[in-house]
């Protein structure tokens, strides 16, 4: 196990330091546009550029939108896409292979992936977590907005926060839905307040936060009937 406790893998700490002791790599010296040309053409990808996303992100697809709303999604991706490339690239060409030494070190390179499969593991899952749960937090009822389909949705990014290992207990979704339908239904909202503060927030469930929207999206369709009947 290395000082930091983190990493105790024998595997990844052996091929670490194998690939820390091995002799440095001198990158050619690039003292014009044509040296530029000329070392970029030895960088050939062996496959159609369309795959680059099926090998970097598996399943996932970059969504333009999000990541025109929220820098940080397109600042990941982009982080991800960067690095996949870098790894690819280093494999693709003979020439590069000679001048990185790929193949001196090929027994030890392993460290290298093991170490950025774990840290890409952990830092993608923390960050996936923080915008599922930012995402949970800030939903809010819309106005029009049925109560079936507010709920729904909500439950939706709960069950993606509990598949990311993050806990929502039931009091907090239960919660989340009266204080969040705020724009709707002000006097619920007010309500949920005033009960909090009377009673243990935990005892909360979340069939009596679902009843109490029901009633309300019940009685303000009676008196919409009513009022259009009149």
């Amino acid at each position: 196990m290395n000082p930091g406790g983190r990493y105790d893998d024998k595997e990844l700490a052996e091929n670490t330091k194998a690939l820390v002791s091995s002799p440095p790599i001198k990158l050619p010296k690039l003292h014009s546009k044509s040296d530029y040309k000329s070392w970029r053409s030895e960088v050939p990808l062996h496959f159609d550029t369309r795959m680059l996303d099926a090998i970097t992100y598996g399943t996932e697809r970059y969504d333009e939108s999000e990541g025109l709303r929220r820098a940080k999604y397109y600042e990941l991706f982009s982080a991800r896409k960067n690095k996949a490339f870098s790894a690819v690239a280093l494999s693709l060409s003979v020439d590069l292979r000679t001048t990185f030494k790929i193949d001196d070190i090929r027994d030890n390179i392993d460290a290298a992936a093991l170490l950025l499969r774990s840290t890409l593991r952990s830092a993608t899952a923390s960050i996936l977590t923080d915008y599922l749960l930012q995402e949970l937090v800030t939903r809010r009822l819309k106005s029009g907005e049925t109560v079936t389909a507010y709920v729904d949705d909500v439950a939706r990014k709960v069950t993606l926060l509990h598949q990311a290992n993050k806990e929502f207990t039931e009091w907090q979704h239960a919660s989340l839905l009266l204080s969040n339908c705020v724009e709707v239904y002000q006097g619920l909202t007010r309500e949920h307040g005033d009960w909090i503060n009377n009673h243990d927030r935990q005892s909360l469930t979340l069939a009596e936060a679902v009843q109490r929207l029901r009633a309300v999206e019940h009685q303000r369709e009676q008196l919409c009937g009513q009022t259009g009947s009149s």
